[in-house]
């Protein structure tokens, strides 16, 4: 009986013994880990491309904005993301980690209204925010302002 309840303690003994002797975690791996890992939300850029070699350090990404007139703003780094210009609401630019933000030409638009019968030529404006409308023989209007012809019509609609 005493053999029987020395091995039991034995056994318990161990069993309490066995994570004390597994291999102890390496905290240096650990925060190597931490520091290298990818942040949470992190994703492929689909138009970078890698400039400076295969991975690793040194490899740059080039990233390219197409503006509304035609041009491009390109940025490279490490890091770079860009958004094509959607006038009016979405100017365009790009961004990198080493060349900071590069913005594509403010979205312009407008319009011209024909002054032919009150008072002759044409009255005309441009909107940067693309708010703008013309009543021929009246005014162009742009960002709040109108741009009345030089002898408007008695009846302009507003």
């Amino acid at each position: 009986m005493q053999v029987r309840l020395i091995l039991t303690g034995a056994l318990v003994l161990v069993l309490f013994a066995l994570p004390a002797v597994a291999a102890p975690a390496d905290p240096v791996a650990d925060l190597r880990a931490a520091i290298f890992a990818a942040p949470a939300g992190a994703c492929a850029l689909p138009m970078a491309a890698k400039t400076g070699g295969p991975g690793g350090v040194g490899a740059y990404s080039d990233c390219t904005a197409h503006c509304w007139d035609g041009t491009t703003r390109t940025c490279s780094g490490s890091s770079c993301s860009a958004v094509d210009s959607s006038c009016p609401s979405q100017r365009g630019s790009c961004w990198s980690d080493v060349e900071g933000t590069k913005y594509c030409p403010q979205c312009v638009d407008g319009c011209t209204a024909s002054c032919a019968n009150a008072g002759g030529g044409t009255v005309s404006c441009t909107s940067y925010t693309g708010d703008f409308f013309c009543v021929a023989n009246c005014y162009a209007y742009c960002d709040g302002t109108y741009h009345y012809c030089p002898h408007p019509k008695p009846v302009c609609p507003l």
